[in-house]
């Protein structure tokens, strides 16, 4: 794993935290969606002193597949909180929602938070509109969604 730290300027009450990094986490994923049309997994975690770190999974050799990229993440940043060295993190990937109907199914920006109070997962679908990105209302996700992108 590689951190790259990044100071921000927020409260550091938990929903306050909280939400910093979901809008940093939809920030980036957003920016890459409008350049590339897609982008890598990739995790944030909130570190003490209000310190935001873009954690990144860098493996040796070839490039895993998308799951494979997650479960690193998801593991580098699990290991950080029990380790105490982050108190909130986000998984980011893109996913799809299916439809029903067999309709093709929404692409969407997923967010796997978790910080020492509780965990959630939200899904934003995402359309482009002249070459801008836009969010949908978020959905709460239950069920494990479809990683979409290397």
């Amino acid at each position: 794993m590689v951190a790259i730290a990044a100071k921000l300027e927020f409260s550091t009450a938990p929903p306050g935290a909280r939400l910093q990094l979901v809008a940093a986490a939809l920030r980036l994923a957003c920016d890459a969606l409008t350049r590339n049309g897609r982008f890598h997994p990739f995790g944030l975690a909130l570190a003490q002193a209000d310190t935001l770190l873009d954690v990144a999974a860098l493996p040796a050799g070839p490039a895993p597949d998308v799951e494979d990229l997650i479960a690193l993440l998801q593991s580098g940043l699990e290991a950080g909180r029990r380790a105490r060295r982050y108190t909130a993190t986000a998984l980011v990937f893109e996913s799809e929602i299916p439809l029903a109907g067999g309709a093709s199914a929404l692409r969407a920006i997923e967010l796997r938070l978790c910080d020492e109070w509780s965990a959630s997962t939200l899904c934003f679908p995402h359309l482009r509109e002249r070459g801008e990105v836009r969010l949908e209302w978020p959905h709460w996700r239950g069920e494990v969604a479809t990683a979409r992108f290397a």
